[in-house]
Order: C-alpha cells, then structure tokens, then sequence
C-alpha cells in the first residue's frame, strides 16, 4: 500500500502535536497522556527534521531506507529536546511544561513546512512515500539486509521499551528524613536554654518523611549529662534519664524543589528539667521501635546504656540547658 500524493507521515506527526496539545488543554492525565506524550517528545521532533532534510525517496537519489529513517529519528528527537530545554533554561518562561509543549509544536510545525514545501518540489517519482508491504521480500534485497533490517528493528523495539518502562516506573531518589527543632516562634533561634528547675519551656519539634515509604517514628526525649574527653578524642557520657517517649506515623511525601517548603507534621512539645547543671536535652528519632530500656541503676541509666540508644538513634537533635 502506497500514499503517493499527499505526505500521510507528516500529516500523523501533526495530528499527535495536536493531540497533546488538546490533551494538556483539557487537563488529562495518566495513561492516554503518557501515550500521546512519549511519540511527541521521542519521535515527532525528529522525524520532521529528518523528513526536511531527506524528503526523496532511497534509491539512486539521496533518500533514506524507512527503517532508517525511524532510528534516525529516534536519534535525533533525543538530541533535539534537550537542547530546546537548554534554550528555554535561559528564558524567563524556564523549563516548565506549557513553555516546552509550545516550543516544540513550533519547531514540529517549522520543520514539516520546509519538509512540505521541498517534497512537493521533487518530482512524484522522487518523492518519499510511505509503503506498508508484509512479508520477508519487504525487509531488503540480500540476506545481509533483511537480517540488518531484524537487527535493527529488534533495537529500536527494545530501546522504545526501556524508556517507557524507565519513564514509568516510579523514581526512588535519596531517602531521608527531615527532623527538625525550632523556637517558640517558629524560627531557628530564640530557643529556650537558660531555665530553673522545673520551669515550662516550649520547642517546636518536626518530621517530614522523605523514605517512599510510611513510617511511624518513635521519639524519646533525654536528659544527658556528658563531657568531651580530649584526649581520647570521644563523648564520655556520665548519666542519662528519659523524659518521655511518643509515637508518629506519617506517609512518604515527595521532595518538591519548585515549590514553596511546608512543615509535614509539628508539635509544639513543653518541657521541664528537674536538675539543675548544663545538660543536654537530646531528642532521638527511630525509624523502627527500639529496644527495651534495661532497668535504671537508680535514678538515671549508666554511661554504656546512654552510649548505646544515642548512637543508634536514626536522627538525633539537641539543646544545651542551663538550669539553675
């Protein structure tokens, strides 16, 4: 089957532009999206660039064969996004959707007009046309080219089909998660750290869970008497009481840079020294219950046992008190 008086291929190719573009105008998403998109972005963009530049059919002329014509295209189209993005990268529109889609309708649009014009100025029996045979005669003349012909077809099925599946596939960046103490008023200073003896004081203590993954957190709240040995090089700890222990579980919430930052889970936590000294007041996040606390020798737990649940905090956080 042959189309020889009018370009069907570049008449296809601007049917999907225009497709995508009714698509994004009407707000729809998911998979008719994603199907429409992947051929615009990968290769509509190169195939009109390479219809412009080789509008003859192969042969005796300076055409191409149609199967190189798609890997060419698959080629070129990669290359010709990014640097479309690179272009609005410095423009004040940026790289966001809207400016992307229309930049590259416009260049769809250039390139299928020059394609146009100078494949209606070959004569009909150069012009490049597009021809559906079946069977093993249309893959070449020779044995080398019909198993080039497999050859390449096979590669050009297996690289569309990874980059579908690595488009799709959901991406799992770096997992980590925000923990976080400010002042009463919501900023990183003014914390509360000359106090007496039981004297109420606020903090603002937050989370934001960046694992791909729900979690529930468990926090213990310390009292920590330590010292820096210099000459060992290392935190010696002295004692260690708990003052409280809590739960909280939250779902994974993506990192968005283009966005504005917004707290995920906070709490305005009140607390009370009952010693006095310069202590630390150290809040130990777990990503997983943590082990059972042995039982204290006497009011406070010993150094090896505070050494212990500190260093196996998942996150750990800290104000030095002066309580008098």
């Amino acid at each position: 089957m042959r189309f020889e008086s009018h370009p069907v291929d570049l008449y296809a190719c601007l049917g999907i532009s225009a497709a995508v573009v009714l698509t994004i105008a009407a707000g729809v998403s998911g998979p008719a999206r994603i199907a429409l998109g992947l051929p615009f972005v990968l290769f509509v963009p190169g195939y009109v660039f390479i219809f412009a530049l080789f509008p003859e059919k192969p042969g005796r002329h300076r055409g191409i064969e149609s199967i190189e014509r798609v890997a060419l295209s698959l080629g070129m189209s990669i290359a010709i996004v990014p640097l479309i993005g690179l272009g609005l990268n410095y423009t004040p529109w940026g790289i966001r959707l809207e400016p992307i889609v229309v930049s590259l309708l416009i260049f769809v649009t250039g390139s299928s007009m020059v394609g146009m014009y100078r494949w209606r100025r070959l004569e009909p029996d150069r012009r490049h046309v597009v021809e559906f045979q079946m069977g093993w005669a249309s893959l070449g003349e020779t044995r080398l080219d019909k198993a080039l012909s497999i050859a390449l077809g096979i590669s050009i099925v297996a690289a569309v089909g990874a980059l579908i599946w690595a488009i799709t596939t959901p991406k799992i960046g770096e997992r980590f998660t925000e923990f976080y103490l400010l002042g009463p008023g919501g900023m990183a200073d003014e914390y509360p750290t000359n106090l007496t003896v039981n004297q109420s004081a606020t903090i603002i203590l937050g989370i934001q869970n960046h694992e791909y993954e729900n979690l529930t957190y468990y926090i213990e709240v310390w009292l920590v008497n330590q010292t820096w040995d210099a000459q060992q090089n290392r935190t010696l700890y002295r004692w260690g009481i708990v003052l409280d222990r809590f739960n909280v579980t939250l779902p994974s919430r993506p990192v968005k840079v283009d966005e504005a930052w917004t707290p995920q889970w906070e709490m305005n936590y009140t607390f009370r020294i009952p010693l006095p000294g310069k202590n630390k007041l150290a809040f130990l996040l777990y990503k997983e219950a943590p082990p059972a606390l042995p039982s204290p020798g006497g009011p406070a737990y010993e150094p090896d046992a505070v050494r212990t649940r500190v260093e196996n905090a998942y996150r750990e956080i800290h104000l030095w008190v002066d309580v008098s």
